[in-house]
């Protein structure tokens, strides 16, 4: 093989590398185990990073090329990764109270019943008292989560409120605190709900 030929074979075998390389990346920008989080619309699952404005309502997800920007209103669920803790965080939008937009909730427990978390809000624009910040979704419907113990208790199917009672007495679960309603309702879905899950996307 003389010179010329085989500079002419190093140019085929760069440029067959090259388009390898280039194929590989095209194809992991459709991939969703390459992405950090997605997003479900009422028509479809879009992979990619997504960066998500709890406080504004409102998201920016980043997939191939392209970039979107999507209101609470547009999105039923969202899943991203926390680049500090590493760990996948939930949220689902919806509506509370007589307020007409739609909110982000952050899903701590899902389930049969599902355990979200969100500030500062109020039953509509004209009162003045804020919620606590724990709230259920229950048959598609968001509820602020009961403050009294005898009305949290009847979130839970009758046969299963003992069960439950003695579950939160002997772990001395306070009802007040996020680590605790977490671990309650973990509990419950958990051994009552089978495998019922808000958050399968079925994709």
């Amino acid at each position: 093989m003389n010179q010329i030929e085989s500079a002419a074979m190093k140019r085929k075998i760069v440029c067959s590398a090259c388009a390898l390389l280039l194929s590989i990346g095209i194809c992991a920008q459709g991939d969703p185990h390459n992405e950090s989080g997605f997003i479900v619309t009422p028509d479809e699952v879009i992979y990619g990073d997504v960066t998500i404005n709890v406080d504004g309502n409102d998201l920016m997800i980043r997939t191939g090329r392209h970039i979107y920007n999507w209101t609470a209103d547009k999105v039923t669920k969202v899943a991203v990764i926390n680049p500090e803790t590493g760990m996948t965080e939930k949220y689902v939008s919806g509506t509370f109270g007589m307020n007409e937009q739609n909110f982000f909730f952050e899903v701590l427990s899902d389930g049969k019943i599902v355990l979200l978390y969100r500030e500062g809000l109020k039953f509509s624009k004209y009162d003045e008292l804020e919620y606590a910040p724990y709230y259920v979704l229950m048959d598609g419907v968001i509820h602020s989560l009961a403050q009294s113990k005898k009305e949290f208790m009847g979130l839970f199917a009758e046969h299963h409120e003992n069960e439950m009672s003695d579950f939160i007495k002997e772990k001395g679960i306070d009802l007040k605190n996020r680590s605790d309603l977490t671990k309650a309702f973990d509990y419950y879905n958990t051994k009552f709900g089978g495998s019922e899950s808000y958050f399968v996307t079925n994709r």
